[in-house]
């Protein structure tokens, strides 16, 4: 059995290797890097939710998640796999803190759609752009 953070770094490359709706189930890991058992059934509970486009179901399966590393891989899945329905406030709050994490720019170009969408404020927006270019055309105006 490997360390929790060993685990989860694997995880999360695969899953950022990987399209958005196709990621790996814990099964198909090789035994050497599989979580224990326990978190790996409520990480995989809340992914599956995730790629089943449930964001509800998921978000109850990652509250039992007690690791605050596993907690914050179901946040990133679930902004991968399901940005319309977390809305801006959630990617907001996830990009503020971790802006180097894999797929960052796919996660803040949805965040640039739902500024436009959700018809935030002038302040709203220049605030979550800062200092950075937007990447997508939506966000340029």
């Amino acid at each position: 059995m490997i360390g929790r953070r060993a685990f989860l770094g694997t995880v999360l490359g695969a899953c950022a290797a990987w399209p958005l709706r196709s990621l790996p189930a814990f099964a198909d890991l090789p035994s050497h890097i599989r979580p224990a058992p326990e978190l790996s059934k409520a990480l995989g509970t809340a992914i599956a939710a995730y790629r089943k486009e449930d964001l509800v179901a998921g978000d109850v399966a990652a509250l039992s998640l007690n690791d605050p590393l596993a907690r914050l891989v179901a946040e990133w899945v679930a902004l991968r796999t399901n940005p319309e329905k977390a809305g801006f406030d959630r990617i907001a709050a996830f990009l503020s803190q971790y802006r180097d994490w894999p797929t960052v720019s796919f996660i803040r170009r949805k965040g640039e759609e739902a500024l436009y969408r959700d018809k935030h404020t002038t302040p709203e927006i220049l605030s979550f752009l800062g200092a950075q270019q937007p990447l997508t055309p939506t966000g340029r105006y």
